[in-house]
């Protein structure tokens, strides 16, 4: 009996432990792991040589829940070697050829040009290569139209399914097991938004209220500092408007005589700040500068007038944008060009007129809801009044201000964020009579909030499976699908991260993870986050990061090449995948500005702004940036994101989806990046900038050995190269090592120490620095203005040609310079690891810049750098802009009337203008090279998409305007480089120095200095003197931590069934009960056998 006794507990004792082999079996080992290599990244990355590749599909969820169980499974950390080991995720979109207006929609060419450099990297195959949610054939079209090649049974297909079953998949082909998971409450399908709001808000207006009128009169000489005016407003002031403009002896020639001179105008609400800036380029915008503004706070306002010439153009006045459409006149002979002694006064004498208009502001009755959409406000009233109407947001910025002044006025808003918003009515006249008005106002809600909190928490749940190298796997709100229960038994998950944002899931999906498992079997612990900042804190309580990633759930709104603004919306073109690959990198939650109420109210500002500002390039309203990036700060500082020095935010989402104007806000409390384009572009971009480290080295910039390019040629004066019987001379072919490509067409020179003479004034930044004349506390800067005669450690002079070269060849470049369109997309297809470019541009089109003309009009073809009309590199600055009439016909011909100015206006004709287009078919792949760019208005459009396309991994580049003076950014851009200073924090530095800080409160009359930087704020170029070896790739056929990246072929810690223990156990205990019972009745009928045995006998 013992013996079966002993045999019995022995066969249940296996029986148990074989349901308990999750907990006992080996989770593999990091073997032999390299040391990995700094980048954007929270911790070194060790580069996997696989990929995967998501199907795009625009009009379904799949792909990006796919996308986001990807994540994990290629970017994953591994606390035992305390490394990071990532593999690019991408989107796949094939391409297709479309009509040159449609080119935006044709994201594939990007792709193909990441996969080349991946492959490049990966010594021409990948270990491994998996392809998701295609469908059967596709997966071959991928691998060839990409040109991939892979290891024999290298390659696996995880076909089209639901979000719940293809996650299993995932997470069994990519780990052998894992003792934790990460589950996201997701749905697949979403109900449809029924919420609609209308509401009514009566009020008047009497006619005691008046408008005033003012005027301030004052002389302005050239030079930087402000002239102040101050004056008060009252209540009920609600709106000021402003213009000034400056007259001359004849006033009747004012229009021809004053467009040389050049004051500036701001207005300031001194308990807010600057609120409105005006700095026209007045030779074309003409005389006059306006402001006006939303009246924040009553009390102390004022006006600040400077005098500092500008480059800077009205859409709207002139018809140009940056760079003149068609030819300009050729310059005026020398003499007969009207000359301007260096004494002729350039004093102006202005008027500023301002209007203070009074009105009533009242809250609406009802807050707006979650993702609120097509806003409507139709004002009406009787009498003869003139009404305008203001849209102020929960931030107080001012998002539309209509002042057409005739009843009934309709103010149409595609988009609200979500809080209380205000209506300002004004009174734009004076009337006979009370203004009984009347606001009607209607919205609708376009998305559920269940929908945004499933979306935003699957994003998040990938960071945090990242994180804890788990993998990401979905369950419904009403409970937990097979498949996901599969995996976790398959893998021996004991631990569960259970993402469920608002709690939409209930106690369903929760008992349905923890009840799971029957009585012999290891029961599931689950942690629930319910909260947004429950599950921030998570993250960043892993990583102490000071980073953020910001996106959106809006689809993505393309658009057409050369059209006004958004042409469609992909139903479910989202952001969210590549936007969680870059936070997994990073180590930060994905913020989603939608769902976040002060974030979204901002994010409606930017858009709308940018909707409307898009087709002129108008800059934006100071205020209402300065107040709504304080709103989003606010949010970082209430999810503790907010902390000492400044964060590197990257914002994930195209132009019209989160509008351009939000990155450029935040300068000053951080380091500020944007990733755009459409998903498809965006995946392959965070993949570059991610994996950077590694890529780079697939630049033929980066060989040893040098490249051969063509390179500059210099002339000398007298005479210039362009006169008669000169002959031809052409670029010099040159051998280089890490070559900066460097194209100087249209730029300042020798602006402080000489030109100052021409202007009678110096430039001085927004930091306080005279450039040449203020010595420098920095090493770096020794000998910088020698050339010139300012021996000794200074600050750099506004010299671009010059002094840029001095800080590039510090880090150990070579320079490389080509002026003409041809050398210079020969230069760049050779491989740079930069271009820089000072040149005129445009934004009409594809976008357009101007090149040096290399045909009949130029002996020189490609000069190192760009001069005026009879001028030679040696001395470019030939023709001065006039102070009296303005246009560059003022022939130089000594020290004191040089502008210091290159090829202004009228000397356009030296150039030529070169497309998106053009670009797109003269460039290859560019290999990860960066871009610099001080041409006017060509961010976000084709040209700059296709540089992305092509290769380029950032480009600091300018949506609006760009005044002369963001040259001396590009100077300590270069300078910082040297330094080993990121991308993002040269890009700051240099927004300090020239222009305005929103979060800092820094204002300045400069109101275009507004480059934005594109790409993630983190990554540092790689240079001679900030090299880094080539990150060695991960052992094929390792395992981390249970974690298979080249497949996994076994799962040793499955959860096995015990039904049939549970079974024989329930079966066994049975017999006992029913033996127990039998026993007791045997006992019953033997205890009563002798009392029958008297009854018988009886």
């Amino acid at each position: 009996m013992d013996l079966k006794r002993g045999l019995l507990f022995a066969a249940v004792a296996a029986m148990v432990m074989t349901s308990f082999s999750g907990l006992v079996a080996g989770a593999g080992a990091d073997t032999g792991a390299p040391a990995g290599s700094s980048g954007i990244s929270w911790k070194p990355v060790v580069p996997v040589k696989s990929a995967a590749i998501v199907g795009y599909d625009p009009n379904s969820y799949a792909d990006d829940y796919a996308y986001l169980a990807a994540v994990p499974s290629a970017t994953f950390y591994s606390g035992s070697s305390d490394r990071l080991y990532s593999y690019p995720v991408l989107f796949y979109q094939p391409e297709t050829d479309l009509p040159d207006e449609d080119k935006v929609l044709n994201p594939g060419q990007g792709v193909r040009y990441f996969a080349e450099d991946w492959m490049t990297y990966c010594g021409g195959s990948l270990d491994r290569v998996q392809f998701i949610n295609l469908p059967g054939g596709k997966a071959g079209e991928a691998m060839s139209a990409l040109n991939l090649t892979a290891a024999p049974k290298g390659q696996s297909v995880l076909p089209v399914r639901n979000p719940f079953a293809t996650a299993r998949d995932i997470a069994l082909t990519n780990w052998e097991s894992s003792q934790e998971a990460v589950v996201a409450v997701v749905k697949e399908d979403y109900p449809a938004a029924t919420l609609k709001t209308k509401g009514t808000v009566n009020g008047t207006i009497p006619s005691s209220y008046k408008v005033q009128t003012r005027s301030i009169t004052g002389d302005k000489d050239v030079g930087i500092t402000p002239t102040y005016h101050n004056f008060t407003v009252d209540e009920p002031v609600k709106y000021i408007q402003a213009h000034m403009d400056w007259s001359g002896t004849v006033g009747a020639l004012d229009p021809i005589t004053q467009r040389g001179k050049d004051p500036d105008l701001a207005l300031y609400d001194w308990q807010l700040g600057q609120c409105s800036a005006s700095s026209n380029w007045n030779v074309l915008s003409g005389v006059g500068e306006d402001c006006g503004s939303y009246v924040y706070h009553w009390g102390d306002w004022g006006f600040a007038v400077t005098y500092m010439p500008t480059k800077a153009m009205s859409d709207d006045e002139t018809g140009l944008t940056g760079l003149l459409p068609v030819p300009p006149p050729a310059p005026a002979p020398e003499q007969g060009a009207p000359q301007d002694p260096p004494s002729r006064p350039t004093t102006a004498q202005y008027t500023i007129d301002y209007t203070l208009m009074p009105g009533m502001e009242v809250t609406l009755k009802d807050k707006t809801c979650y993702f609120a959409r097509d806003a409507s406000f139709t004002l009406s009233w009787s009498g003869d009044a003139k009404l305008g109407i203001a849209i102020i947001g929960p931030e107080g910025a001012e998002i539309s201000y209509d002042a057409t002044g005739v009843s009934p006025q309709q103010v149409n808003l595609e988009e609200l964020g979500e809080g209380q918003y205000k209506v300002a009515v004004v009174k734009l006249a004076d009337s006979s009579s009370d203004a009984d008005w009347k606001l009607e106002y209607s919205w609708k809600q376009n998305r559920t909030r269940l929908e945004g909190d499933c979306l935003a928490g699957a994003a998040n749940a990938a960071v945090l499976a990242s994180l804890r190298n788990a993998p990401l796997l979905y369950a419904r709100p009403d409970g937990v699908p097979g498949e996901t229960l599969e995996a976790l038994d398959t893998l021996g998950v004991t631990r569960v991260h259970l993402v469920d944002l608002n709690s939409h899931g209930g106690d369903a999906t929760l008992k349905g993870l923890t009840g799971h498992r029957s009585l012999f079997q290891p029961k599931i612990d689950a942690t629930r986050y319910t909260s947004y900042k429950s599950v921030y804190d998570r993250i960043t309580g892993i990583t102490k990061t000071t980073s953020a990633v910001f996106t959106t759930i809006d689809p993505w709104s393309y658009w057409k090449v050369g059209g006004s603004g958004p042409a469609g919306e992909e139903p479910k073109g989202l952001f969210i995948g590549p936007a969680a690959l870059a936070a997994a990198h990073h180590g930060t939650p994905v913020l989603v500005a939608d769902n976040a109420g002060n974030l979204s109210c901002a994010k409606a500002w930017y858009n709308k702004f940018w909707l409307d500002a898009y087709p002129s390039r108008a800059p934006p309203s100071v205020s209402c940036m300065a107040l709504t990036a304080r709103s989003i700060y606010k949010h970082l500082g209430d999810i503790g994101l907010d902390r000492p020095g400044k964060e590197n935010i990257t914002t994930v989402a195209d132009q019209f989806d989160i509008g351009s104007a939000w990155d450029r806000a935040l300068v000053g409390g951080a380091n500020a990046g944007r990733i755009m384009g459409s998903p498809v572009d965006a995946a392959y971009w965070v993949a570059r900038c991610a994996l950077y480290q590694a890529v780079i080295f697939a630049n033929p910039a980066t060989d040893p050995e040098g490249v051969d390019m063509v390179t500059g040629t210099e002339s000398i004066l007298p005479p210039g190269p362009e006169v008669a019987g000169v002959r031809t001379i052409e670029g010099i072919p040159t051998h280089v090592t890490a070559p900066v490509v460097q194209t100087w067409v249209s730029y300042q020179h020798r602006f402080n120490e000489r030109a100052s003479k021409y202007w009678r004034t110096n430039y001085v930044t927004a930091t306080g620095i005279t450039p040449y004349w203020d010595p420098s506390d920095n090493p770096i800067d020794e000998g910088v203005n020698a050339a010139y005669g300012q021996t000794g450690q200074y600050w750099p002079d506004i010299t671009t040609s010059e002094v840029v070269p001095f800080y590039v060849e510090k880090a150990g470049y070579s320079s490389v310079y080509s002026t003409n369109f041809d050398d210079t997309m020969d230069n760049l297809n050779k491989g740079t690891i930069m271009w820089l470019e000072v040149m005129h541009g445009g934004n009409r089109g594809s976008g357009v810049v101007g090149f040096w003309r290399d045909d009949f009009r130029h002996n020189e073809k490609n000069p190192w750098r760009g001069y005026e009309a009879s001028g030679s590199t040696r001395e470019p600055d030939t023709y001065a802009m006039s102070k009296l009439v303005g246009f560059d016909m003022h022939r130089s011909v000594s020290e004191y009337d040089r502008d210091g100015v290159i090829i202004a206006i009228l000397n356009q004709e030296e150039t030529v203008s070169k497309n998106g287009y053009d670009f797109d078919n003269a460039l290859e792949n560019v290999h990860s090279m960066g871009f610099n760019g001080g041409s006017c208005l060509i961010a976000n459009t084709y040209m700059h998409l296709t540089m992305v396309r092509h290769g380029s991994v950032f480009q600091v580049i300018d949506p609006w305007l760009t005044s002369w003076y963001a040259s001396f950014a590009m100077a300590t851009f270069a300078r910082g480089i040297a330094q080993g200073m990121s991308i993002g924090e040269c890009y700051s530095e240099g927004i300090k120095h020239v222009g305005i800080e929103y979060l800092t409160g820094q204002w300045w009359w400069d109101i275009y200095e507004n480059v934005i930087y594109y790409g993630d704020p983190k990554i540092k170029a790689w240079s001679p003197a900030n090299a880094w070896a080539e990150p060695l790739p991960l052992k094929a056929g390792s395992v981390v931590d249970g974690h298979a990246p080249f497949g996994a072929d076994r799962h040793p810690a499955a959860i096995g069934s015990t039904l049939a223990l549970e079974i024989a156990l329930f079966g066994g205990l049975a017999l006992v009960v029913a033996a127990a019972v039998i026993l007791r009745w045997r006992k019953i009928r033997v205890r009563d056998l002798p009392s029958r045995a008297r009854k018988q006998r009886a």
